[in-house]
């Protein structure tokens, strides 16, 4: 297992809470005020159409979607219904690969989480559970509403 410094990972109390926007803030703050400049972006896992295309289309990554979401599925539900429905598995080890290769391949990797940290990926593991196994300093982005506070000392506490 890698000792990530130079790794971080987005997620999230919840879906919508503005992930995307925070790792695109991080990846245009890194291009414009730290060198060197080489950065990567990982979305492990996508249900939907949305951010591997967003990232694709307004960053400039040398990076095809593939690599910046090597595990895609068409239904926006978990990713273990998501890929039941396509009569797929849920590959992490694929994501695994992948993360490894930018890590050792870029000064930064920016990892934005599918969901909130709750999140099944697969009918075992949760997003908390990847960001521990591939040891991930994280930011967890909460939502601008009453609650959200509660919500985010909740994920603190594990409550």
């Amino acid at each position: 297992m890698l000792e990530p410094v130079n790794a971080l990972l987005i997620s999230g109390t919840d879906t919508e809470v503005g992930k995307t926007v925070v790792t695109t803030a991080l990846a245009a703050y890194w291009k414009i005020y730290c060198t060197p400049k080489t950065f990567g972006i990982l979305k492990p896992i996508q249900t939907g159409i949305g951010d591997r295309e967003f990232y694709s289309r307004y960053l400039s990554l040398n990076q095809s979607l593939d690599e910046i979401n090597p595990l895609h599925y068409h239904q926006p539900i978990a990713p273990p219904l998501a890929a039941e429905l396509e009569g797929r598995r849920v590959e992490l080890e694929k994501a695994w690969h992948i993360f490894e290769r930018l890590y050792h391949s870029k000064d930064w990797v920016l990892v934005e989480g599918v969901g909130g940290l709750g999140t099944p990926l697969t009918h075992e593991t949760t997003m908390a559970d990847l960001a521990w196994d591939w040891r991930l300093p994280t930011v967890l982005v909460a939502p601008v509403r009453l609650g959200a506070v509660g919500e985010t000392i909740a994920f603190r506490f594990g409550l």
